[in-house]
This record gives C-alpha cells, sequence and structure tokens, in this order.
C-alpha cells in the first residue's frame, strides 16, 4: 500500500496542538513506508553551536539562552517567549523562515524521486506553511489528555496555558485540515485511524494523478 509509484508521490504535513499524538502518527506512517521529517528536529539542526541562526538568536536574547557546553538553553529560552509575546514573534521570525526552506527543499527531493512523505508541523498555519502539500491532517486529543502530558513533560499548569494559548485552537486547525484523527483512545485505535486516513490519502492521489 504504501509503496511510492514513480512520479506520484503523496506529500503530507501532519498538524496539531502541542502534545496532542503527531509524533506517534508520524511514527506509524514511518512504519507504513512514508519518510518522516519531524520541523522540530529541522530547528534543532538549524540553532547547533556555531550555527548563524544561533549566533543571531544570541544577539536577539543574549547569551543567557546557552547551556554551559554552548548548545540552546531550551527551556531558558522557551520560559522568556512564551512569557513575552513579542519575544515570540522575534524567535518566529529568526526560525521559521529557516524551517520552511528546509521543507522546502526535502519536499522537491521527495517528489523528484518519487517518495512518499511526512512532515510534522506543529505551527503549520502560524507560520504560514499550509500551502504546498497533497494533504494536511490534523490530530486532535481532549485537552485534559493533552494537559497530562506536559505535567508529564515537566509543565507546570501556568506553563501549559501559555503554551497553548501561543497556538491555533485545535478545531481551528482542524477545520482547515483536509483530515482529522482523533487521538482519543488508545495506540492501536490511533495506528487504524492513521493507517486508513493515508489509504484514503493514496486512494484520492492516484485518482487525481490517474
Amino acid at each position: 500500500m504504501s509503496a511510492a509509484k514513480p512520479g506520484r508521490p503523496a506529500i503530507v504535513a501532519v498538524t496539531g496542538g502541542i502534545a496532542c499524538g503527531k509524533s506517534e502518527v508520524g511514527r506509524i506512517l514511518a512504519a507504513q513506508g512514508v519518510e518522516v521529517l519531524d520541523t522540530d528536529e529541522v530547528a534543532r539542526a538549524l540553532l547547533a553551536p556555531g550555527s548563524a541562526a544561533l549566533d543571531a538568536l544570541c544577539a536577539d536574547f543574549g547569551e543567557g539562552i546557552l547551556a554551559p557546553d554552548g548548545t540552546l538553553d531550551r527551556a531558558r529560552l522557551a520560559a522568556r517567549v512564551f512569557a513575552d509575546a513579542t519575544a515570540r514573534r522575534q524567535l518566529e521570525a529568526r526560525v521559521h523562515p529557516a524551517v520552511a526552506e528546509r521543507v522546502d527543499g526535502w519536499r522537491r527531493t521527495l517528489r523528484r524521486e518519487g517518495r512518499h512523505g511526512a512532515a510534522l508541523v506543529p505551527l503549520l498555519y502560524e507560520a504560514g506553511m499550509a500551502e504546498g502539500w497533497d494533504a494536511v491532517i490534523c490530530v486532535v486529543d481532549a485537552e485534559a489528555r493533552v494537559r497530562a502530558r506536559l505535567r508529564d513533560r515537566g509543565l507546570t499548569d501556568a506553563e501549559a496555558d501559555l503554551r497553548l494559548a501561543a497556538q491555533w485552537p485545535p478545531d481551528a486547525k482542524a477545520r482547515r485540515a483536509d483530515y482529522v484523527i482523533g487521538n482519543r483512545a488508545d495506540r492501536a485505535a490511533l495506528e487504524r485511524a492513521t493507517i486508513e486516513v493515508w489509504r484514503r490519502i493514496l486512494q484520492q492521489k492516484e485518482k487525481c494523478d490517474a
């Protein structure tokens, strides 16, 4: 089902709110033979020690955002930008265009080589990256479950409030998406739902390319 057809790859974006299950959907798609790109990992690579992007962030926010080993102290930067909308917009202006450029290059490569792909893009709509996909999948979950995961990650309720407020509401993302996957049961149910959505995307892609 998941083998790519030359010239007819399906390349999709997977989005949704924080801690909703996007990464798990990515793992399920990867098991189906889909190449998965995590834009959080792209951002981490762009902000590696010695990179121009990290130097620019230090110029914006000071070297206090660095850990003793010279890497970005993400917790410290997050505490600052999620408490200050202006600082968050400044960070996004630095990072989002570079991430979008990397994603565009990855997408072009997959189309040229005829390989299926799925990019995990949490801020797909917020960052203006919603165009150019064969489909957009939005993963949703109940807020109580999301908050429980955030607590498991060590966030306080106040910190979770700030992160949730910094993103579009999940229902707004779901309305704009082509497919919605609910992550409100167990992992097996999520896997079934994800595989069914991927099957429908491939079927629709084949019809459009026929």
